[in-house]
């Protein structure tokens, strides 16, 4: 399938999800379904399991990447959160049988551009397919978002496939995805 993926679930909502999750693996066809899940070995695990009966699976993980997201989260600095994030790659990329594995950095377009570029070619080099970038807080204006995407792709190694996930709190996610687009955002 060309570009589609569909966010299927999150595993730690619980049983029920993760069986609604198992259904739709097992009957859609058509799409790449990305299955969520915390950077935590026990739900990129469960993931894999999962979407095992998907044609087209592939594990999300999250890993925050603002400072204030780190500390929030996990109690560490972004850069002891990327040391997690690297090692979490090498065990998503070995648990995941060959299925593309994808990280969303929570909190993106509030930490330093050049840390996300340096983070996300880091982690396309450990094998990761794409690397989302998250406004979790809905709060980045068009014009913010180009600069920051600008700064982000001269940096990042050329290798890295980018892909935005932006909430609306403030209205502008449509907008927002337009101008990541035209940038060369296409997930």
């Amino acid at each position: 399938p060309d570009h589609l993926v569909f966010a299927v679930g999150f595993v730690s909502v619980g049983k029920e999800e993760a069986d609604t999750i198992r259904k739709v693996a097992d009957n859609v066809e058509n799409c790449y379904l990305a299955v969520n899940c915390r950077s935590i070995e026990k739900e990129i695990i469960e993931s894999v399991d999962v979407i095992k009966g998907a044609k087209y699976g592939r594990i999300a993980y999250v890993l925050p990447a603002s400072n204030r997201l780190c500390n929030l989260m996990l109690h560490k600095t972004p850069k002891e959160v990327v040391k997690k994030g690297i090692d979490m790659a090498k065990f998503a990329l070995d648990t995941a049988n060959g299925r593309p594995v994808d990280v969303q950095l929570a909190g993106a377009f509030d930490a330093e551009p050049l840390f996300i570029a340096d983070v996300a070619s880091e982690l396309t080099e450990q094998g990761i397919a794409t690397v989302g970038m998250g406004d979790t807080r809905g709060r980045i204006y068009p014009k913010e978002i180009a600069r920051f995407i600008d700064v982000v792709m001269q940096r990042a190694d050329e290798s890295v496939l980018f892909s935005s996930h932006l909430h609306d709190d403030l209205g502008f996610a449509l907008v927002n995805n337009l101008a990541a687009i035209r940038r060369g955002i296409m997930m």
